[in-house]
């Protein structure tokens, strides 16, 4: 395979005036490529020129239809003329930047975290497990928040961003002269989603380091202004995103959101020893589609279970912070942009308000 594609790639990089002395070479499968300074940008464009390129060599016959290498970043390796295995590095001596609170976490990772100037509360919503309505309380909370605070909305699920829809909002964000992207506003709150980067049609197909890469500069590169509370609509799981906002911002507090069956449970329990091995405090729980009302004779139906999740928080002595019903009302919200926060109807009975009060009595801004 190298033998093919060696110059493929190297004459493809060339054309595109780029350094072929990036290409590395072929690692089994994987093109690797050195990626010294080399930032997001950077390496999006050499994915592009290569992947165009083995498309090209595709169609044309010169390469097999079934080759199909995986594009892999790494940085050099440090080498000595030493026969000796190397040695573990020395902790790193750099002097932290102003605005760093540094710290060793777990595994050894040191971590650097900046605070994002003007934000005085960063809130993560968490879940563990996908389709159990984070989104939804996420937007609903900020939401509610924004009636007397200033409010941003971090949609951090890079592969599936949805904040966009749930507040009706569309287009891309403007960028100042700075090279800062301006959030968009919709019902009170700046929101900074993938969304409005990507079309909506087509899967992001990237790797955990440079989601990692994507989120520091949704920190760091938006003019959020001055905020009391940022609320990160996080991805599910316990990986690299979730590591990227311990390491990196001074976290003031989780929400873990979850329906009362098991299998939604196994995971909030995860997410739960997570945030606890990462030093975040976890504010309390939501327990979402708690039940089920029938329209018609008005019984009150336990889908997911009920004594599941009362068990969890009791034995993590967690706060039960709202407990929101499986109501048809909040899907059609959702769905239209309007979220249930704000709408004038059946929903405007639902907890939100309460949540954003207890938010804000364990995160006070006055």
């Amino acid at each position: 395979m190298e033998l093919h594609l060696t110059p493929i790639i190297t004459d493809a990089l060339v054309a595109a005036g780029q350094n072929p002395k990036c290409f590395v070479g072929m690692d089994g499968v994987r093109a690797v490529f050195d990626s010294q300074n080399l930032d997001l940008n950077g390496k999006l464009s050499i994915e592009r020129i290569v992947v165009g390129a083995l498309e090209k060599a595709r169609a044309e016959g010169r390469i097999p239809m079934d080759m199909q290498p995986v594009i892999y970043f790494r940085r050099p390796e440090n080498t000595t003329n030493s026969p000796t295995a190397p040695t573990a590095p020395a902790p790193s001596t750099r002097p932290v930047a102003t605005g760093v609170k540094a710290k060793t976490g777990p595994f050894g990772v040191r971590f650097a975290r900046r605070a994002i100037p003007g934000v005085k509360h960063v809130v993560l919503v968490a879940s563990g497990k996908g389709g159990v309505g984070k989104s939804t309380v996420s937007a609903n909370l900020a939401v509610a928040l924004a009636k007397n605070h200033n409010v941003g909305l971090l949609d951090a699920d890079i592969y599936g961003p949805s904040a966009q829809i749930l507040l009706g909002l569309s287009g891309s964000m403007p960028v100042t002269s700075g090279n800062k992207l301006v959030p968009l506003e919709g019902h009170g709150v700046k929101v900074v989603s993938f969304g409005f980067l990507t079309d909506p049609t087509q899967p992001v197909i990237w790797r955990g380091p440079m989601v990692s890469k994507a989120l520091e500069q949704f920190f760091y590169d938006v003019e959020w202004g001055e905020l009391d509370y940022l609320i990160v609509d996080m991805p599910p799981g316990t990986g690299d995103v979730q590591m990227t906002f311990a390491e990196r911002l001074p976290v003031a507090g989780a929400i873990l959101v979850t329906t009362p069956q098991d299998v939604a449970l196994v995971d909030a329990k995860k997410a739960f020893a997570m945030f606890e091995k990462l030093d975040v405090p976890v504010l309390g729980a939501v327990e979402n589609m708690a039940w089920f009302t029938c329209p018609e004779c008005g019984h009150e139906e336990h889908i997911f279970g009920r004594d599941a999740f009362q068990d969890f928080i009791k034995e993590r002595k967690l706060k039960l912070l709202a407990r929101i019903p499986l109501l048809k009302e909040i899907r059609v919200r959702s769905d239209e942009g309007m979220p249930a926060a704000r709408a004038d109807d059946a929903t405007t009975n639902l907890p939100w308000d309460a949540l954003a009060a207890s938010v804000h009595g364990a995160l006070p801004v006055d």
